[in-house]
């Protein structure tokens, strides 16, 4: 559906903002940015006790790009959402002449232009994977995956001191916690 699309857009920097990253590490440090922004916005009762987490999904990252039948299989499904979106907005325009429709005909020209630039975009990336992938890459890539849950996540407490970072990043995440408790861990 179209909002899918607008979903798969808003949340890929690479589809909607043209971003590019020198590294894996440089891509999951920009995805779990999103993330975390995206979890405060939502209400807690609503989460369900959601296990959706940077880590979790910079795991599956790892786990999906050793595999190029994987990471094919979601770049199909991410042009088969924008191609359902395209249908959609071309349908809409055709059927919609109303004197709403020539108010918002800019945004539906605009909308569908970004459907399909995120499509070819999406068609290059599986073009390249299906002929430079290799076994290697896809290793590599979960390596630098793993490597990055490595370096973010938090120590054991019992063998590493916190560091002003992980203090502030506690402190962050803390919503539950009153200010007591906060106060109380940091003696």
């Amino acid at each position: 559906s179209i909002y899918q699309a607008a979903l798969l857009l808003s949340h890929s920097s690479v589809l909607s903002k043209d971003a590019r990253y020198e590294s894996v590490g440089n891509a999951l440090s920009s995805s779990s940015e999103q993330l975390i922004n995206l979890l405060r916005t939502i209400p807690k009762e609503n989460m369900n006790n959601s296990q959706l987490s940077w880590e979790s999904l910079t795991s599956d990252v790892a786990k999906l790009s050793q595999n190029r039948r994987y990471v094919l299989r979601i770049l199909f499904d991410a042009s088969d959402i924008c191609d359902v979106a395209i249908v959609h907005i071309k349908k809409n325009m055709k059927t919609k002449r109303s004197e709403d429709f020539y108010s918002m005909k800019k945004e539906y020209e605009e909308s569908k232009k970004s459907y399909k630039l995120a499509l070819k975009k999406i068609e290059y990336f599986q073009s390249w994977s299906s002929k430079l992938w290799t076994v290697e890459l896809g290793r590599t890539i979960s390596d630098e995956a793993y490597a990055f849950i490595d370096d973010w996540k938090r120590p054991d407490i019992n063998t590493a001191a916190e560091t002003p970072i992980e203090t502030f990043l506690r402190h962050v995440n803390c919503d539950e916690a009153t200010k007591e408790e906060v106060e109380k861990r940091e003696r």
